[in-house]
């Protein structure tokens, strides 16, 4: 992170230090988690001296590339960018650094975990919405125009569709090229 950029945040109140320097001192490789309103950004990070490195990543946008159709910012797409993660990361073990409490955060974390890495954190989402059904089974009730592109889409294939998707990672696709 450039020194104007760290200037930025501390001015801003963005980073909570004394909760950075407990990651850092542990030593352990910090799994941050970043969300926007229609992606969310996934690092690996290691501490060193001269600055931070990103040992691995991965982006909401790269599920369009594994044949995800459906929206990149609800929960299913979450887990799934976790998953993507987890599969790339060398290390056994992560340290949760993770900006805001939310459900979209905690399944990027159960992606993880599911990849088959250790994340000290304790997370009981419902299967059915980590899949998308609630979002499938809401899209025929959506009334109004605003929700014109909902019904556009064949949200209750979004399920089905998920599973093919982390399926597609569980066994090396990794949505590069």
């Amino acid at each position: 992170m450039a020194k104007t950029e760290t200037i930025r945040f501390r001015r801003k109140g963005k980073t909570d230090y004394k909760k950075r320097i407990t990651l850092l001192k542990s030593g352990m490789p910090r799994l941050v988690v970043r969300p926007s309103l229609h992606h969310m950004q996934v690092q690996a990070i290691e501490y060193d001296e001269k600055g931070d490195i990103v040992v691995a990543r991965a982006h909401t946008s790269e599920l369009r590339k594994l044949g995800w159709k459906y929206g990149t910012g609800n929960m299913p797409a979450a887990y799934l960018t976790g998953l993507l993660l987890g599969k790339r990361v060398k290390h056994k073990k992560l340290v949760p650094d993770v900006n805001s409490r939310g459900n979209r955060q905690y399944a990027v974390i159960k992606g993880v975990i599911d990849a088959g890495i250790e994340v000290p954190c304790s997370i009981e989402l419902k299967e059915d919405r980590l899949q998308g059904k609630h979002i499938s089974s809401y899209a025929p009730q959506a009334k109004g125009n605003q929700f014109a592109k909902l019904k556009e889409q064949d949200l209750g294939k979004l399920p089905e569709e998920f599973n093919t998707i982390k399926k597609k990672i569980m066994e090396g696709a990794d949505g590069k090229g």
